[in-house]
């Protein structure tokens, strides 16, 4: 039934080494496997900064000409909507650092009460930089209404 072959010792040898050799490269291979994290949620507040139309610009007159007098428009009136916008250093804990009006509502009664009511009262939650809160400067508008 079976025949007998030859086969040398040399080979087998070589055979079983290389068997050996595989086995211990698959038992010392370092598990490579790490866990998958989700990304984490970034959390922004977006502050739209308010657009100044530009001002169109003179077109210049030829030289042989004299310059006309330049007449600078009024100002116009204050917006009194009753809105002020206060910049705010919020610190790690979520306290109020520093506080400074960026844009007045026209009436310094108004912007007084914005300010001793952020600096008495509020707390903020602080930004956060590779997960640990840190101090950031904020834009925050208040808008004041009348009730009858």
């Amino acid at each position: 039934m079976f025949q007998h072959s030859r086969i040398s010792p040399a080979a087998l040898v070589g055979v079983a080494f290389a068997h050996a050799a595989l086995l211990g490269l698959l038992l010392l291979a370092p598990d490579t496997t790490e866990p998958i994290t989700p990304p984490r949620p970034l959390m922004v507040s977006l502050i739209e900064p308010e657009v100044e139309e530009p001002q169109p610009q003179p077109k210049r007159q030829p030289k042989l000409q004299p310059p006309k007098p330049v007449v600078k428009p009024l100002p116009p009136p204050p917006i009194l909507e009753g809105t002020v916008r206060l910049n705010i250093l919020v610190n790690p804990d979520g306290s109020v650092a520093q506080l400074e009006v960026a844009k007045s509502s026209g009436y310094p009664r108004l912007d007084r009460s914005a300010i001793e009511t952020v600096q008495s009262s509020w707390k903020f939650e602080p930004a956060r930089q590779g997960g640990m809160p840190v101090a950031a400067w904020v834009i925050v508008p208040i808008q004041f209404t009348l009730r009858s």
